[in-house]
């Protein structure tokens, strides 16, 4: 499941596939649990993306990730990186940081904590988020993005060529960005992809069979996926014929480019 969380976006990015910016809006909190308890419940609970628009702006982010986390098993998101502070926090969370002060070693001994480690998230476990090996930030840096801080930047791409997985480099430009939305407008987007291939949750709770502009409303989160879609979602061939890759094939077959 692609859950988007907001259209609102304090960059401008011409391969933007859903034109996202100053003028989007947020999801609704209570909508978004929602979304969450639905793909739990209902889809899987072991894997899902939070996305936008910039997902860092929603005003109840921070909620909406630790809901995240406390009922799924594997999580990934994207951020433009721009909000240092909530990178800084990020980082905190995914190396089990996110505590005041660690105090450990003081309250039991340096022998238990090497062997259980820090036990912070037991003692500050209400405004503080805990997790263990399950979410993966990834920061988009491509030509389209506007510089961040440079702090940011070089921790990531530091993590990102390390072992440590949970800390990626999101570059369009190596794949490019599909062609829909502003990227489409802008002639930054190819026609030999979806957007993303998982079922997608609008901000309103609307589900579609994907992100591409074209694709379908198959349910909502309260009244769930109609029997019609369900059938379909059990194979690609929806997305086989309708997200682009016979139109590409045309275009091959007359001698252009997919890059529109």
């Amino acid at each position: 499941m692609y859950l988007q969380i907001t259209t609102k976006c304090n960059m401008s990015c011409a391969h933007c596939c859903f034109s996202c910016g100053k003028h989007g809006k947020h999801g609704d909190y209570d909508v978004i649990l929602e979304g969450l308890a639905f793909t739990r419940d209902t889809i899987s609970n072991e894997f899902i993306t939070i996305g936008g628009g910039e997902p860092t702006l929603h005003p109840r982010f921070f909620d909406i990730l630790k809901h995240t986390l406390e009922n799924f098993e594997s999580i990934w998101m994207a951020t433009n990186g721009s909000r240092t502070e909530i990178m800084d926090r990020l980082v905190n969370i995914i190396d089990g940081e996110d505590y005041p002060e660690c105090d450990c070693i003081e309250l039991y001994g340096e022998e238990e904590y090497e062997e259980y480690g820090c036990r912070c998230h037991e003692k500050y476990d209400d405004d503080s988020i805990y997790q263990e090996d399950k979410l993966t930030i990834a920061l988009s840096l491509d030509p389209w993005h506007d510089a961040i801080d440079e702090s940011i930047k070089t921790l990531w791409l530091k993590r990102s060529n390390s072992n440590y997985s949970h800390f990626e480099i999101n570059d369009v430009s190596v794949r490019g960005a599909a062609a829909q939305g502003r990227a489409k407008r802008t002639q930054n987007g190819y026609l030999d992809h979806c957007v993303c291939a998982d079922i997608m949750m609008l901000p309103n709770g609307k589900l579609k069979m994907c992100g591409c502009t074209a694709s379908p409303i198959i349910g909502d989160i309260r009244n769930g996926i109609g029997d019609y879609w369900e059938e379909i979602l059990q194979s690609n061939a929806y997305r086989d014929e309708n997200c682009y890759r016979k139109i590409n094939k045309e275009l091959i077959r007359k001698g252009k480019s997919c890059l529109i």
